[in-house]
């Protein structure tokens, strides 16, 4: 983005990866669209924040036995309470028991706000149990298959790598997005890229909001 609020986004498209960029202006205009723009020297990228590397994580397979690869070891557990609120938000069909943790976390994008707060966009993978062990499409068994969240979401250095489950869902400004990819911030402004999947790819804006600052 630049500071006149012109956005510059890429597009890609199935079932070829073809890629397009484009040129949008602040009244969400397509200006211009190629396989390659410019992009103007002024332009503010999107970046990860040192910070925010304490929240990546890999565990291992996203697929696959969990008692001959220790599941139950490296998967990072959660509560009874954040397996109802994340079984609930998710719509999963499956018991609390079967929710054994997260095994991959993904810093893809994040902006500074004032007073250390960050927004992240962020990939999660969650380690859900079968019932029986089943197949995949190459005859290997497995019984434990994963469920794949990237949104966005609020982040303070004082969470350190376990931001509150209910943060995480409750996205930015009461919306939680499925695709997110990309934040910057420019100004009072903060953007996001999602990714439409079965809609269209959208490009979201915030207001930022500061308290009034007293003494």
């Amino acid at each position: 983005i630049t500071p006149q609020f012109d956005l510059y986004t890429e597009e890609i498209y199935p079932p070829d990866d073809d890629v397009m960029q484009h040129h949008i202006n602040a009244n969400g205009t397509i200006l211009q669209s190629a396989e390659n723009l410019s992009l103007p020297a002024n332009c503010i990228m999107s970046q990860i924040h040192p910070h925010i590397a304490i929240l990546n994580y890999s565990g291992g397979r996203l697929r696959g036995m969990r008692e001959a690869e220790r599941l139950v070891e490296w998967a990072r557990p959660f509560s009874i309470a954040e397996k109802m609120i994340l079984i609930e938000a998710l719509k999963l069909n499956i018991t609390a028991i079967q929710l054994f943790g997260l095994i991959e976390s993904a810093v893809l994008s994040s902006v500074k706000l004032r007073d250390d707060w960050y927004v992240v966009c962020r990939r999660m993978v969650f380690a859900i149990a079968q019932p029986k062990i089943q197949h995949d499409k190459d005859g290997l068994p497995y019984d434990y298959d994963s469920h794949i969240i990237q949104t966005a979401h609020l982040y303070h250095p004082t969470w350190e790598d376990y931001p509150p489950i209910a943060t995480i869902l409750g996205g930015i400004g009461h919306i939680r997005l499925n695709g997110a990819y990309d934040v910057v911030v420019c100004g009072d402004k903060v953007f996001i890229s999602e990714s439409g999947y079965d809609k269209k790819n959208t490009i979201h804006q915030w207001s930022i909001e500061y308290p009034a600052q007293t003494g």
